[in-house]
């Protein structure tokens, strides 16, 4: 089932709060269902038929975003035409049933959308704001029933705390500030100065949730913070460069220093657990592809190395190529470095002990979760007839698990947490939703 929301944009009307735009027609797309089968099928093997998804099609254009966030499909619109406005519309999710459409509090170009205790959380700019002006930001609390707006908070969110405050930071040059909101009201619940000169250095894990944070000066002071109450928990004082690159890992804290050396620290101490030197680096800083309570993936630009997270030994390296997924005790890398060809790469599986090979995978565009979301891994290919092929990566190392056909697809697809976009004829977006697990 197919569904068109109808255009956004400067000559669609506008809904009150609370006033729903009305029902939208619905056309159906049964008579390729047979035809779609037997082309996944034999694309995929001998995969089992996908279940029936339903599609959502959204008329936008380049400067339109599309947000999943839990039960809501949220698309804002900013037309960049004279007198244009910005527009944000939201309809259920999954099957695209319209709920409401009101002006945007902020610039949608520059938007982020999330959501916390029952509020939806909308982070942008003003017109006026530019790239050199970051913290003009404002975070904007709405009700997700009709899209009015709750409260505003000056400064750009950050992040949840395990308990769902809103974090947002403010400030200028001379007096920086992070402040926790009540999710409901955008009431205060504390706040923090913080040194502007200070590296933020945070790990996410489900969604906008933030595990740790940390921050470190120029000078190499470095302080552990509370994520939750933004209480000092512990500092000192590291020999770190100047210009070091920092990353949270699980319990470790990882500098990089640009010349070749890694160094891990303790989050609980602070104290220098390994050194790693020496790899052939080929590229100016590592890439900390993931890092686990027992295993760190670190890639030098020519070969990618599973490290004991403990000590810093490597436990095996391989030039098969980058890493696209860590499923724990299995990884997805790309088959080669030099496999990305308009967009694909050849994958395979391979064993996180031992990175001996389980199977390949075949080619695909990738969809990777990222920033700690949760989600499968997923590949997309284009068919025959303007078709696009949904799967999941994560089943059987050799055969791809079928999720969905997309018809009237001409591929350039994009994940949106639970749900997967690709584009089509005339500009708009077809919309499926996938499973997180």
């Amino acid at each position: 089932m197919s569904i068109d929301l109808g255009e956004l944009g400067a000559s669609s009307p506008v809904s009150a709060p609370g006033r729903p735009p009305a029902g939208l027609p619905r056309r159906s797309s049964a008579g390729f269902a047979a035809v779609l089968l037997l082309v996944a099928l034999l694309a995929v093997g001998s995969a089992p038929p996908p279940r029936a998804a339903s599609e959502v099609v959204v008329p936008v254009v380049a400067w339109h975003q599309i947000h999943v966030v839990g039960d809501l499909l949220v698309v804002g619109s900013d037309d960049p035409r004279d007198g244009g406005s910005s527009e944000l519309a939201a309809y259920r999710w999954p099957g695209g049933d319209p709920l409401w459409r009101v002006p945007s509090p902020v610039w949608i170009d520059r938007m982020g959308v999330g959501s916390s205790a029952g509020t939806l959380l909308l982070v942008g700019f003003p017109a006026e704001a530019t790239a050199t002006e970051p913290l003009s930001a404002v975070t904007i609390g709405l009700d997700p029933a009709h899209g009015g707006v709750r409260w505003r908070a000056a400064g750009h969110l950050s992040g949840l705390t395990a308990a769902g405050a809103v974090l947002v930071d403010s400030g200028n040059e001379g007096r920086w500030v992070r402040a926790a909101v009540d999710p409901r009201s955008g009431d205060p619940l504390w706040s923090w100065p913080l040194d502007p000169a200070a590296q933020h250095i945070h790990e996410y894990g489900d969604g906008l949730r933030v595990r740790s944070w940390t921050l470190a000066t120029p000078d190499g002071r470095v302080e552990v913070r509370d994520p939750e109450t933004g209480r000092l928990l512990h500092s000192g004082d590291l020999p770190l460069p100047s210009d070091v690159t920092m990353g949270i890992w699980g319990e470790l804290l990882l500098a990089d220093d640009g010349r070749g050396r890694l160094d891990a620290y303790g989050l609980s101490d602070l104290a220098h657990r390994w050194r790693m030197t020496g790899l052939g680096r080929r590229v100016p800083w590592f890439d900390v592809s993931a890092c686990r309570t027992d295993r760190c993936y670190v890639d030098d630009g020519g070969r990618l190395h599973a490290l004991d997270a403990r000590t810093g030994r490597v436990l095996w390296s391989t030039d098969q190529g980058v890493l696209l997924w860590d499923g724990g005790d299995r990884l997805l890398l790309s088959a080669g470095r030099d496999s990305w060809v308009d967009g694909q790469v050849a994958v395979v599986a391979v064993d996180a002990r031992t990175g001996e090979p389980l199977g390949e995978l075949g080619r695909w565009s990738p969809l990777m979760p990222q920033n700690g979301e949760a989600g499968r891994p997923l590949g997309v290919r284009q068919l025959a007839g303007d078709r696009t092929l949904v799967v999941a990566l994560d089943g059987d190392p050799t055969l791809p698990q079928t999720l969905a056909v997309l018809d009237e697809s001409l591929g350039d697809c994009a994940r949106h947490g639970s749900a997967v976009s690709c584009l089509r004829r005339g500009g708009s977006r077809v919309l499926v939703p996938v499973a997180l697990s």
